[in-house]
């Protein structure tokens, strides 16, 4: 897998509110990914729902992340080989069967672990943009008699890190 960049990447930028130059990289590169996933899918009887599992183990190459441009300058940046692991579980109801027509019920759940070198600290850390977990779930019943429907949707994304020259 070869990821994407996106031009903000390579143009210096300034923060005005933060007081803050945010260089730009003209050498950084996308980073690369070898994913090693092993899962399961399981359709239930009569289109009841369904229910996706799956674990995963992804080397990484030239990381993105932020690096040292100049004295007291970071921008984004290849911070070398780094590894992601983890798990998905993903899933689908519908409640028909229970004498609850039209209702469905979609979820999903992400657990992930990585390690990559800060190139300001030197030490082993988890890699900044990547969530430790993060939560979905949808709901959605339709009026057929109405023809409108309502629900909701949840998302939480776990914490991720900001390294950078004078903070982390």
């Amino acid at each position: 897998d070869v990821g994407q960049l996106s031009f903000e990447d390579f143009a210096a930028t300034v923060d005005r509110e933060a007081d803050e130059i945010i260089g730009g990289n003209p050498f950084l590169v996308p980073e690369k990914a070898w994913e090693l996933t092993l899962g399961v899918d399981e359709r239930f009887a009569s289109g009841v729902g369904s229910l996706n599992v799956k674990s995963f183990y992804k080397q990484l190459e030239d990381v993105n992340d932020r690096v040292p441009l100049a004295a007291g300058l970071s921008g984004p940046g290849n911070i070398g080989k780094g590894r992601v692991w983890g798990g998905r579980a993903e899933g689908s109801i519908k409640f028909s069967k229970l004498d609850l027509p039209d209702i469905t019920m979609n979820g999903s759940i992400l657990w992930q672990q990585s390690s990559v070198k800060d190139p300001f600290t030197g030490l082993k850390r988890r890699i900044g943009n990547l969530p430790k977990y993060e939560i979905a779930a949808v709901g959605r019943h339709d009026l057929q008699a109405s023809g409108t429907s309502y629900g909701f949707e949840y998302n939480k994304k776990g914490p991720t890190l900001d390294s950078d020259v004078a903070k982390f």
